[in-house]
């Protein structure tokens, strides 16, 4: 399992807000970094990515899949002592780089919700997609964490032909990574009060060199998402992201006026 763990302290009076942000727990690993989250206490762990690898169009497997991930003693116990906020990336969605056809996503959306308890009144039960958002306040000091889902609306890459990258860079206009309605939700919710706002993308949102997964492969949704950021209220804005498996550095300077 990778993890990126965040420390947020408060201006005021020293309180700590401790959010953890974790990805890609095998089903059949033992998970032991748990261990180390239960010790450090976050107020919120943020699940950004592939809480199984369930690659399938079966559901009865992808079901058995998630039985065995969700089961591990470790994780269950984790989740009886620390808040949870999870969407999905390839893995756990169903297939390797997958967007907006693959075929079983609603019923792949189903059972992400079911294995993470949410609740049957909850507003991703009631619509597509798995973009979510929750407030972490402490003495009147609030940290918004915006949790963006890239695969249920996103369209399809297109395989770059050069060697160094595995997608090219798609100008296309009728191309989206978050869909519209994802992308009016988001607007919404960067006007809303906060001191930091934390914006969760399971790819890469700075990074566009290497041509893999991330949000450069859409160069125009990615202009798309700073220029929004920058044109609503000012408030200091982070864009997190774990699941590298290697250090990509990211430099925006030059690429967009944020």
């Amino acid at each position: 399992m990778l993890m990126l763990v965040v420390a947020l302290v408060t201006a005021v009076d020293g309180q700590v807000i401790r959010i953890g942000i974790g990805s890609c727990a095998h089903q059949d690993s033992t998970q032991v970094a748990w261990d180390a989250v239960a010790e450090w206490e976050p107020d919120l762990f943020v699940h950004l990515e592939d809480a199984v690898y369930a690659d399938t169009q079966d559901s009865l497997a992808m079901r058995s899949i998630y039985l065995k991930g969700f089961g591990n003693p470790k994780f269950k116990s984790i989740r009886k002592q620390v808040p949870f906020l999870a969407t999905w990336d390839d893995h756990d969605y169903g297939a390797n780089d997958a967007g907006a056809s693959y075929p079983m996503r609603r019923a792949s959306q189903a059972l992400f919700l079911e294995f993470w308890d949410e609740s049957d009144s909850s507003e991703r039960r009631l619509r597509d997609g798995l973009y979510a958002s929750k407030v972490i306040n402490k003495n009147g000091q609030p940290v918004r964490v915006i949790l963006l889902d890239t695969r249920f609306f996103r369209s399809d890459w297109s395989k770059d032909s050069s060697a160094g990258r595995r997608y090219e860079q798609d100008r296309d206009p009728r191309k989206t990574m978050l869909g519209e309605a994802q992308w009016a939700w988001i607007e919404r919710e960067l006007q809303q009060p906060a001191d930091l706002r934390l914006i969760a993308s399971s790819i890469q949102v700075i990074n566009d060199e290497h041509g893999w997964k991330c949000w450069g492969n859409f160069p125009l949704e990615r202009e798309r998402i700073f220029n929004l950021v920058q044109a609503l209220p000012k408030i200091a804005t982070v864009f997190v992201r774990v699941a590298l498996h290697r250090t990509l550095p990211g430099d925006c300077r030059g690429k967009t006026n944020v």
